[in-house]
């Protein structure tokens, strides 16, 4: 046996690595499974694997018994239940149907009464509330079932998973013991290269001819790769420390769990047999043959599930229970509303008879006389003609309106093409619209047959006189603020002419500067643009004297 001490950062790991290393024999009487005294020994001894595959069907032939049927009629099965439930929700469907067809009906006895078809719709609103609901609680019902679905899938999954980490913790040791042996053979060929490069090295010191002959005749490795070695040989051995210490912890997570389990399990083993002690029907000879104690187990794990399934059955059972308490109420509901709409129905049928014989009374209380009848015409005549005439005066004062309203647009127009002329007849246009005005009224009053007061026509053009009068004082002082701006404009103007030319004669020489009073005529107008004015030399010039 050779042992390898490896010692980095304070962690020592100590490796055995035996030569012929052989794997024990499996011993078929040492088991996990708890000793149970057995009158026989098994007739035949299974590996490990073909154990735990057989236990794998079995759990799943008990599973599949659990969910397809009992063991004694198939009743509690969970197929039958749901066979049940979809039994009762067809019922349901068909008291829906049911009340449907019952609604229309209402629907149709209604006729032509408004009121009726109100209170129906009202009633209709009611039961569509109602279907929205049974289909709120049958869509629950349908996700209810999909989740017993999922939960038998997690199961299924759940076995495949315990059957590979029983198979990984089999295989653990042989990965993790011929890693190592390769990796520290690794390391023990990089320090056997660094020894023989020392020994080299200190001959070298000694006798340089002997030691290039030696190093000649050796196989050395050159620091760098060896530094490289060395490296990856201690980086590997910090992964596997982070890799054995997660796995090691993983392992114990398990075992313990596994612990639990068996614990457990041997609680379950002892009630059984005790119980079956207790029974007459079993045979010693052949009940407690070794096949019957490998399945004690598994009866207790499908016992467990078992359990589990049944009390979701009973909380599955309650919700369905609540479910039908919820229909019936809406079914109570449903009748009492069309128990109203019935007690409704025969009341408004009541008044709509009672109704009926009123108007047949008013109707034999009427006057039949034909003197009668014409007062009636006449009287029905004169407001339509009434009407009419209203509308024709209307229609007439809208047309004068819109008549005067051009005529001032009009008026505008003409006074901003004088003003803008420079014209103001102010007094003219005052005069103008007067008459306009006054002719406008005469017409009015004639069109609307004298119906006016005077008096009202005088103080309307009064107004509208005194609201030209004042447009007109508007005018004119706007006429007068334009004058006074032209003004002010022109003398701008003209200051800046004057300065612009001062400026231009100030630029010219003192012997060339024309008279004064000939700088305005075309003649010197046109010489001093023919001919260029001559600069003084060596003078600059100056623009103020």
């Amino acid at each position: 046996m050779n042992t390898v001490v490896s010692t980095r950062m304070n962690t020592a790991f100590v490796y055995q690595e035996e030569d012929n290393v052989e794997s024990p024999a499996p011993n078929p009487e040492v088991s996990r499974d708890p000793v149970i005294p057995t009158p026989s020994p098994p007739i035949k001894v299974m590996s490990r694997s073909e154990a735990i595959r057989a236990r794998l069907r079995e759990k799943e032939k008990r599973l599949s018994s659990l969910v397809r049927g009992s063991n004694e009629d198939g009743t509690g099965s969970f197929l039958c239940q749901m066979a049940s439930v979809k039994d009762s929700l067809k019922k349901v469907e068909d008291e829906k149907s049911e009340l449907e067809n019952e609604l229309e009906r209402l629907r149709n006895s209604t006729g032509e009464d408004e009121f009726l078809k109100e209170k129906m719709a009202g009633i209709q609103e009611g039961f569509d509330k109602q279907v929205a609901k049974i289909q709120e609680l049958q869509d629950e019902v349908n996700s209810k079932s999909s989740s017993i679905q999922h939960l038998r899938d997690e199961l299924v999954g759940k076995l495949q998973k315990i059957v590979e980490l029983e198979f990984d913790l089999e295989t653990h040791d042989v990965h993790y013991t011929s890693y190592a042996a390769e990796q520290f053979k690794l390391g023990e060929d990089a320090l056997a290269e660094i020894k023989n490069r020392e020994r080299n090295v200190m001959q070298l010191g000694e006798d340089s001819t002997t030691s290039v002959g030696s190093m000649e005749s050796k196989k050395t490795v050159s620091p760098r790769r060896a530094q490289k070695l060395i490296s990856k040989l201690l980086a590997d051995l910090d992964d596997l420390e982070a890799r054995f210490k997660n796995e090691k912890l993983e392992s114990s997570t398990k075992m313990q769990q596994l612990l639990l389990d068996n614990e457990d399990l041997r609680t379950k083993i002892q009630i059984l047999e005790a119980r079956t002690q207790e029974s007459k029907d079993v045979d010693d000879s052949s009940e407690t043959s070794s096949d019957f104690y490998a399945d004690i187990d598994l009866v207790v794990s499908l016992r467990k599930r078992a359990e589990t399934l049944e009390a979701k059955r009973v909380l599955y059972r309650k919700e369905m229970d609540r479910l039908q308490s919820e229909l019936s109420e809406s079914r109570k509901e449903a009748n009492c509303a069309v128990q109203k709409a019935n007690l409704e129905l025969d009341r408004v049928s009541i008044e709509n008879q009672t109704m009926k014989t009123r108007i047949e009374t008013l109707e034999s209380d009427l006057p039949r006389s034909d003197s009668g009848v014409r007062v009636y015409a006449t009287v029905e005549k004169r407001i339509r003609e009434a009407y009419t005439e209203m509308a024709k005066l209307e229609s007439a004062v809208e047309i004068k309106n819109r008549q005067l309203g051009t005529l001032k647009k009009e008026v505008t127009s003409l006074r901003m093409k004088e003003i803008s002329h420079g014209n103001v007849n102010g007094k003219a246009f005052t005069d103008f619209d007067s008459e306009l005005l006054r002719s406008a009224h005469v017409s009015h009053g004639v069109a609307g047959d004298g119906d006016h007061d005077s008096a009202a026509d005088s103080s309307y053009i009064a107004e509208l006189q005194a609201q030209l009068q004042e447009a007109q004082q508007q005018l004119v002082k706007k006429d007068q603020e334009l004058v006074i701006e032209r003004a002010k404009a022109a003398s701008t103007a003209a200051g800046l002419l004057a300065r612009i030319t001062e400026l231009s004669n100030r630029r010219l020489p003192a012997e060339e500067k024309p008279p004064r009073q000939d700088k305005t005529t075309p003649e010197t107008q046109e010489k001093d643009v023919s001919k260029p004015a001559k600069r003084g030399r060596g003078r600059a010039f100056r623009f103020y004297r």
